[in-house]
């Protein structure tokens, strides 16, 4: 527990002025050092988890690997801070292990399944998409709807809009967004307003039914996520 109470203390010794940058690149390496052992070999519970977080704000890109086979841990807790983790910067060879995480996660583990949905975000990869299917057919939306959004094919709009409609899921809807924007139609100012109420449930929800009666006959997805944003 001692380096990784030495490791908070290097993180926080980061947040000094610029003077100290070169000190702080040297203590940076030696808190990941002190913390790696922590993910690679996991005891307590507690310092499993501090470790996690804390190569997460240290933003240990190298260390992301080690932290891929926690995904398994028998734990939820620390498969949420390892999917926390690993999203900072997904290897591609981390998709399959990702992709049996989000096949075998609880729905109610939020923490896990934020973790994997900015993972999938990030690697933004076709491969993904039967899993994200899988997951949102089971009620999983969240980060998972976005990443379903940014590689989804044509008729995952209708699973979305399915979502949207029936669930009333806002996540759902951000997931819906980045479709239309890969679409050869244009976005619409009414779209980007993701509201929900007691009173009336999800805004704007009869406009995106009438929007794809109307243009589903046309729809096409024409750009990846990457393209269509740097175009924006």
């Amino acid at each position: 527990m001692k380096s990784i109470l030495l490791a908070v203390f290097y993180l926080v010794a980061g947040t000094a002025d610029s003077q100290t940058q070169e000190k702080w690149s040297i203590e940076r390496q030696d808190a990941i050092s002190a913390l790696e052992p922590h993910i690679k070999h996991p005891s307590d519970k507690s310092t499993t988890i501090l470790a996690l977080n804390i190569l997460g704000a240290l933003k240990s890109k190298d260390s992301v690997p080690l932290a891929i086979p926690l995904l398994k841990h028998a734990d939820p807790d620390i498969q949420a801070a390892a999917a926390r983790f690993i999203a900072i910067a997904p290897p591609r060879e981390s998709l399959p292990a990702l992709n049996d995480a989000l096949d075998s996660c609880d729905i109610k583990n939020l923490g896990l399944v934020e973790g994997l949905g900015r993972a999938f975000i990030f690697l933004e990869d076709p491969a993904s998409l039967p899993t994200l299917r899988r997951a949102i057919k089971k009620g999983i939306f969240g980060y998972v709807s976005v990443a379903l959004g940014r590689v989804g094919e044509r008729d995952d709009f209708e699973l979305l809009l399915e979502a949207a409609l029936n669930r009333d899921s806002m996540d759902a809807l951000e997931g819906l967004m980045p479709m239309v924007y890969r679409s050869n139609m244009p976005f619409e100012g009414w779209m980007s307003e993701n509201k929900w109420s007691p009173q009336t449930g999800l805004a704007h929800k009869q406009d995106w039914q009438t929007w794809w009666d109307k243009n589903k006959g046309d729809f096409r997805i024409e750009k990846t996520a990457r393209e269509a944003f740097k175009q924006k």
